[in-house]
């Protein structure tokens, strides 16, 4: 909170203290409930966002393993380079999350079963078949518009207008989490098998299968650079893998719950982390320090 003010949260009590930077004294001790941290984006200049506010309607038809993140908005912004706090809506276009949009269409959910994919001539929609696809887990835009959706029990690609190109055969669990390489090649699905798969996206061939977990996994993201993967899991460990290898680079420990989200920054420096626990950290992604712990309250 300015460039004199450090903030810490964390502990049992998710208390929050903020310290005077230049005495080391606690200025204020507050006390709150604290929220899940459900989305995080990186954007420019060490800012990150993040929301925890999950707005999905309350339909039965819905419920699922974790948050939708298209129904969980960019709330606060927290910048590390001093360490401040903005509770101005960040710009969603200007940080990176999964891609519901690309060159004038946009995903939308409309239930549990049907993605929408709109434009300004009108819509088309992607259907799960509820008793073979199940309930759609995630969904993102590849590099080169096409749409991956992963469900309850499929994998699927498919074209910008909601025709089926192929399917990814292999997990043995409900794909919670997808994301795709920079460079448009690679496909990363999480799942409740506890591996991640990576897939050529061209090809629909399977890559590997990274197993590590010991637990759901339902985040993972790539670095820019597409030379690690980061997988978090309800096992409460961040996995940094080596993709040259397809080996764990290390493990980050330090949550006390499910990570459901992780986004990497720019260069692949730094990666963040958002927890049931209530909590955000971030890490160094070379040495495995961890940098920042905070967590968002409603404060009494």
């Amino acid at each position: 909170y300015g460039n004199n003010l450090v903030a810490t949260a964390g502990g049992n009590d998710n208390d929050i203290y903020i310290w005077d930077a230049t005495s080391g004294t606690i200025k204020t001790h507050i006390t709150g409930k604290g929220k899940d941290s459900l989305v995080l984006g990186f954007g420019g200049h060490l800012q990150l966002a993040f929301g925890n506010t999950d707005l999905a309607p309350s339909d039965a038809e819905i419920e699922v393993l974790q948050h939708f993140p298209e129904y969980t908005p960019l709330e606060k912004l927290f910048d590390f380079s001093d360490l401040s706090l903005s509770r101005s809506l960040p710009a969603d276009s200007k940080f990176k999350r999964i891609q519901t949009e690309y060159q004038g269409k946009t995903l939308e959910r409309d239930s549990g079963h049907t993605v929408r994919i709109t434009d300004s001539t009108g819509s088309e929609t992607i259907e799960n078949y509820p008793n073979f696809d199940g309930l759609i887990r995630a969904y993102t835009f590849t590099k080169d518009g096409n749409i991956v959706v992963g469900s309850s029990y499929t994998l699927k690609l498919y074209d910008d207008e909601g025709i089926r190109i192929r399917e990814f055969i292999g997990h043995i669990g409900e794909v919670a989490a997808v994301s795709t390489s920079e460079d448009g090649r690679i496909l990363a699905s999480a799942s409740t098998d506890q591996t991640i798969k990576l897939w050529d996206l061209a090809t629909g061939k399977e890559l590997s299968t990274l197993r590590g977990h010991a637990g759901f996994v339902y985040s993972v993201a790539f670095s820019q650079d597409g030379k690690l993967l980061a997988s978090g899991s309800d096992d409460s460990t961040i996995i940094l893998w080596d993709l040259s290898t397809g080996e764990p680079l290390r493990s980050l420990e330090g949550h006390k719950g499910a990570v459901l989200s992780v986004a990497f920054d720019s260069r692949g420096l730094t990666l963040a982390s958002g927890s049931s626990d209530k909590t955000i950290m971030s890490w160094n992604t070379l040495n495995g320090e961890q940098l920042h712990l905070f967590a968002d309250h409603n404060g009494s």
